[in-house]
């Protein structure tokens, strides 16, 4: 991308982009969305409870000044700390690009670039 964008760069082209950096990328993940999508992808049935169960079935409390919170269903993010939780969210937003009209755009883990070239020379 970089390559590519220095090339237009010195032909004298512009480009244009937006960086975005997603932070705490995998709470960001809804599982209704994540399910859908691997529906959408055919996952067989029993996968898909299986990755049903392991997203769904979590609760959370929080600690503060030695304060016990009740317990909350948790409805967004990945389990953290296994070998499936990138897996899961990169499937997540995978695809991203496909909604995404007269920009270009590259992913990488959680970063985002959305990027455009104009074809019109600049006159400098």
């Amino acid at each position: 991308m970089v390559e590519n964008w220095l090339k237009d760069l010195n032909n004298g082209y512009l480009v244009g982009s937006v960086l975005i950096y997603f932070r705490r990328a995998f709470d960001l993940v809804d599982h209704d969305i994540l399910l859908d999508k691997l529906n959408k992808y055919q996952l067989h049935c029993s996968a898909l409870r299986w990755v049903k169960s392991y997203l769904t079935v979590r609760r959370q409390t929080v600690v503060v000044y030695n304060v016990l919170s009740d317990d909350k269903v948790v409805k967004c993010s990945v389990p953290q700390g296994s070998i499936l939780d990138p897996l899961l969210y990169l499937l997540f937003i995978n695809d991203l690009p496909l909604y995404t009209t007269n920009v270009k755009i590259d992913l990488y883990a959680d970063d985002t670039i959305l990027y455009d070239i104009n074809n019109c020379k600049t006159y400098l």
